[in-house]
């Protein structure tokens, strides 16, 4: 059994010769080793306020006070005018807190070397090349209206580009946590 891109398993039927793709729950540490060696190339391919996965200990000891917090249900979220943080738990949420999920302002920083100047089409190129795949999902959300998600996917990992008359003024980039469901709340 392997691993695509998307982060499913790939399952082939000795009677039917065609892939079965099947998404499960993946706690492998070979998954995760595949996530975190992506993650560890973002954070040392890019300008950001802080390294994706960074311990929520070790950020409360160094940036304690600085910034507004937000209550949050299931995370700790922090925010500047410049970029907003998420720590929640990883793998899954039984798990320790590490920063999940970070919106950055691209004037003042980058990712993979997109900034505010990139364009959407040099920015889909860059993220090609870093073997991220475009994506869109439609889903209904709470009031019943479709909505369309799109953003560029690698196993677990999205990054969601925000533009604005062909340019890019921000991001965001997010590790997928697993809610394994044995909390209540």
């Amino acid at each position: 059994m392997k691993f695509n891109l998307f982060g499913k398993k790939e399952l082939r039927s000795p009677k039917i010769k065609k892939f079965l793709w099947l998404y499960v729950f993946d706690d492998s540490p070979e998954f995760r080793k595949l996530v975190e060696k992506k993650v560890k190339e973002i954070n040392q391919s890019s300008e950001l306020p802080f390294n994706l996965l960074i311990p929520h200990d070790d950020f409360i000891e160094k940036y304690h006070g600085e910034m507004d917090r937000f209550e949050n249900f299931m995370s700790n979220d922090y925010c500047t005018h410049k970029w907003s943080l998420e720590f929640s738990g990883y793998p899954n949420d039984e798990c320790d807190m590490f920063l999940t999920k970070t919106t950055v302002d691209l004037d003042e920083y980058s990712v993979f070397g997109i900034n505010d100047n990139t364009t959407v089409e040099e920015a889909e190129s860059i993220l090609a090349d870093y073997g991220f795949i475009y994506t869109s999902q439609e889903y209904k959300n709470f009031l019943g209206e479709i909505r369309t998600d799109t953003y560029y996917k690698y196993l677990d990992i999205k990054i969601y580009l925000h533009t604005k008359d062909d340019k890019i003024p921000s991001l965001t980039l997010e590790v997928r946590t697993y809610y394994v469901g044995n909390r209540i709340y």
